[in-house]
């Protein structure tokens, strides 16, 4: 036992081999499957005459002979397709909307609950409240909201109190509304992650913070907020990935409406996918998708974190120090 001990110390890509078989078989092999499709063309065989006479010798499906040829027709089209570019465009715009609004009420939420608990108040029914949302499965959070929203729902009746139109809701308002509704629902998983990381911030911070004077948004910009910083930015990026690729809320919200008030990029391609003659497009859509979530987050990760190691004040500095001599 001890002789194998050794050896696997001794080799620790060892210990890190199921979880790099798991990695490829379940995430690399999709993407490799995607992006292969994306530029091959599947072409017949045979001819119309043909089919019927090999079919009765051999038995054969004729319509499975299939050849495949390389191609970029599928990139092509989807660079020419205004449409696509269209979602791709309010794709962007939603994440944007609904990231940042999930970010900001999740740590908005988080801060209140940790606050609470170092008053020593009773927060379990506050945190419970703040949990529903995303406990709540998707199909019944769109029937929910479905009925709020109606011209006679309870939303759109106290919203008619202040002068806004009832039926504005599912129709010119569509889209604001299905961000407001994926805010409500997704922004409990940034609340949980961040008021995980809260809860390890020690009291004895906050305490001195206190006697010295400083107000509740000083010690959460100066203490709680660069504490919190890497946590943030991690979920910022789960939260970007995660809304791009939704596809189920902006479909069943806003499938039954009419004039396509909400066109998103998953939508477009899910509507799109059954379509067998055309799976090459699809396939390279896909990809294009991919690669700009890919790029963004890429982006975004380098301006957090690389940036952080390359510290620009500090090189700044020195060049303004060589200049002036």
């Amino acid at each position: 036992m001890s002789f194998l001990l050794r050896n696997v110390k001794s080799h620790k890509l060892l210990i890190g081999a199921p979880l790099l078989l798991f990695y490829l078989i379940l995430v690399i092999s999709p993407i490799l499957y995607t992006a292969t499709y994306s530029v091959l063309r599947t072409d017949s065989r045979t001819s119309n005459n043909e089919r019927y006479e090999v079919k009765a010798r051999k038995g054969d499906n004729v319509d499975n002979l299939k050849s495949h040829k390389l191609t970029l027709s599928g990139y092509e089209n989807a660079m020419n397709d205004d449409e696509f570019w269209e979602t791709v465009y309010e794709s962007i715009i939603y994440t944007i909307i609904c990231v940042f609004g999930q970010l900001v009420l999740g740590m908005i939420s988080a801060y209140i609950i940790e606050r609470a608990i170092y008053l020593k108040l009773n927060t379990y029914f506050l945190l419970i409240a703040f949990f529903i949302p995303y406990a709540v499965p998707t199909s019944i959070v769109v029937l929910m909201w479905n009925f709020l929203l109606l011209k006679d729902g309870i939303f759109a009746q106290f919203m008619a109190y202040f002068g806004v139109n009832p039926n504005i809701w599912k129709s010119d308002l569509l889209f604001y509304s299905l961000v407001f509704i994926s805010i409500w629902e997704f922004f409990p998983f940034v609340f949980l992650a961040i008021y995980a990381r809260m809860r390890k911030i020690s009291n004895s911070i906050y305490q001195t913070s206190i006697l010295d004077g400083a107000s509740n948004l000083k010690i959460f910009r100066r203490i709680t907020l660069p504490i919190i910083k890497s946590s943030l930015i991690v979920i910022t990026l789960l939260r970007i990935a995660f809304m791009f690729s939704k596809f189920d809320l902006p479909l069943m919200f806003a499938e039954n409406n009419a004039n396509d008030k909400v066109r998103l990029a998953a939508t477009f391609l899910v509507k799109n996918v059954a379509s067998t003659e055309k799976m090459t497009n699809q396939f390279a859509k896909s990809m294009i998708v991919a690669f700009i979530v890919a790029l963004i987050i890429m982006t975004i990760y380098f301006m957090f974190y690389v940036s952080t190691f390359i510290n620009p004040a500090k090189w700044l500095k020195r060049l303004k120090t060589i200049f002036v001599k």
